[in-house]
């Protein structure tokens, strides 16, 4: 059926609470039609046009409504991701509820429902945690931020936007006060996307590295356990974490890069 996902996508907010939403495309020359708060059955109607909008080149995005029809800011009960890893979205909508929409090859965006309603800012702020925790983009954590709209192309990544899960309404939410109230890297390192530590290539230099990295690796993993996540969120980002070391490995010249990576990640995990 035509626009299945895209009115999948307006079900998850429904039913988590969310009652209005700009449908924006972009095109060369900027955004169109995202200052209007639309209802579901004006969300519907304008899937014509966004559609066509698409098939002309531009992108489509959704979010939900920064202002109510009476002009005042709104707030909303959800938080949003970009540029997760597959496995680790996946392992966020098990542990709370949440819609995960892939956007191009094993990357993601997430729709995360939580206990309370949030203002711009509140998710803003949650939001910046959230991508220190779990690896997302930064850059993206804005609390006006748009995603994809399921159901259509996305011409940068030349693929279609698509659901690839949505959690049972069983699941929890995501509970806000402990993360909005508490420091970002309370109780560890500064937590980053990928490991940001400069290369070396001397026997010396190689060797503070290997050591740099084992401290990283181990810190990492036990902030994301003193904030009680789960223990496939963990497993996920041991993973990631060891990918990362192969390819750090690899280019200063290491051998046996994948046992060199597996060790390191082994040892911080047995610690």
């Amino acid at each position: 059926m035509k626009y299945k996902q895209a009115k999948e996508m307006w079900q998850f907010f429904e039913t988590c609470g969310v009652g209005l939403l700009n449908l924006a495309v972009k095109t060369k020359h900027g955004f169109k039609g995202h200052s209007r708060a639309r209802s579901k059955e004006e969300f519907e109607r304008a899937l014509d046009w966004a559609w066509y909008e698409n098939r002309c080149g531009a992108e489509v995005y959704v979010r939900p409504a920064r202002f109510l029809p009476d002009g005042s800011a709104a707030k909303w009960p959800v938080v949003f991701l970009d540029d997760l890893k597959q496995n680790v979205a996946l392992s966020i909508a098990r542990e709370y509820r949440a819609l995960v929409v892939r956007t191009s090859t094993n990357n993601c965006q997430v729709w995360i429902v939580s206990d309370k309603e949030l203002s711009e800012d509140q998710r803003a702020s949650l939001q910046e945690r959230l991508a220190r925790m779990y690896g997302g983009d930064r850059a993206s954590t804005s609390g006006e931020h748009y995603g994809r709209l399921a159901g259509f192309w996305n011409h940068k990544r030349g693929c279609n936007v698509e659901i690839v899960y949505i959690s049972p309404s069983s699941v929890r939410k995501l509970e806000t006060d402990s993360l909005l109230a508490g420091p970002v890297s309370s109780g560890g390192p500064p937590v980053t996307k990928k490991l940001k530590l400069q290369d070396s290539t001397s026997h010396n230099e190689s060797k503070s590295e290997s050591e740099r990295e084992f401290g990283f690796v181990i810190g990492r993993l036990r902030f994301l356990s003193s904030l009680g996540v789960s223990r496939e969120v963990l497993e996920a980002e041991a993973r990631s974490l060891e990918t990362q070391l192969v390819e750090r490995a690899r280019r200063r010249g290491k051998r046996c890069a994948g046992d060199y990576a597996r060790r390191t990640v082994l040892r911080a995990i047995e610690i």
